[in-house]
């Protein structure tokens, strides 16, 4: 602000807010520059994220830069919920909303807002719909995983029905709540033969759904109940053969740095962190 900069909270904590509730958060991601670049994805403005110079210890995650036509569609997007934070009007922003900058680029793109002010929850029907039409795989890349029962039991019948479900988390990640809380679902998974697969070089922030190599879900939503039906979220829908190559040459970055669920203490029943699971799975409501 000291340098000229504009800054606004999204329905703070404090003040209390009366019209709205606190628990409501943006948890979308998206820059935009000059209403012709954007970059969306999994990614934190925080040094856990990003840094001027290398550290072991930053997150691995996953955003896109895009360039052109869709980059408008994601600068409306951030100029209604600044509109909003700061008690604008849309009316404001007339010539940004009328800027449409020309194709550059042979990919297919769709964009999916998701949150409250959004009718119905658009992104987890669509995660819903990517389990139900695939046909042969389905590879999930998710820091956190504490689904609801239909997506929970969607993946199951997957397995169930000989299709190749993989998913692949983050061995620990900067949440022990809910990696108490995924465990049990992911031990019902791997029963159901759901290749579990644990990330054990640091922490996996990226979010990504690919399927039959030829869908891919990107964007800033964890699997889990909070990001799926009560946040304001963001997603991106590809289905160009390059870009879906790019994403599996990511996941396949990551899988050396991976070991199977199975071979970990975490996959005995009998395991000495069973009270604090259960304890997590009755707070999984918060989560």
């Amino acid at each position: 602000r000291r340098a000229g900069g504009e800054v606004v909270r999204f329905i703070p904590v404090l003040p209390i807010q009366t019209h709205t509730s606190a628990n409501l958060r943006n948890h979308r991601k998206i820059a935009v520059f000059d209403g012709t670049r954007a970059i969306v994805g999994g990614h934190n403005i925080d040094d856990r994220f990003v840094g001027d110079k290398p550290d072991p210890n930053r997150f691995l995650d996953f955003s896109v830069l895009i360039s052109g036509p869709l980059a408008s569609g994601l600068n409306r997007v951030f100029l209604i919920d600044w509109s909003y934070a700061a008690k604008m009007t849309p009316s404001d922003f007339r010539k940004a909303f009328a800027h449409q900058p020309s194709p550059c680029g042979g990919s297919t793109i769709e964009v999916i807002v998701s949150g409250p002010d959004i009718e119905r929850d658009p992104l987890w029907d669509f995660i819903i719909t990517l389990v139900h039409e695939c046909q042969s795989h389905i590879t999930i890349v998710t820091p956190y995983f504490v689904p609801d029962e239909v997506l929970f039991r969607s993946l199951m019948v997957k397995a169930h029905a000989g299709r190749r479900v993989q998913l692949i988390m983050p061995e620990k990640s900067n949440h022990w709540m809910a990696d108490m809380a995924r465990n049990h679902y992911i031990r019902q998974l791997c029963s159901s033969g759901v290749e579990i697969m644990l990330y054990k070089k640091g922490m996996v922030h990226g979010k990504l759904f690919l399927v039959d190599g030829t869908k891919a879900l990107i964007g800033s939503a964890n699997i889990d109940n909070r990001s799926l039906f009560v946040n304001f979220e963001i997603g991106l829908v590809h289905t160009s053969p390059k870009d879906i190559a790019l994403f599996q040459g990511w996941v396949d970055g990551l899988l050396p740095g991976c070991r199977p669920f199975q071979e970990t203490t975490l996959a005995e029943k009998g395991s000495s962190h069973q009270f604090a699971e259960q304890l997590a799975h009755l707070l999984i409501p918060l989560l």
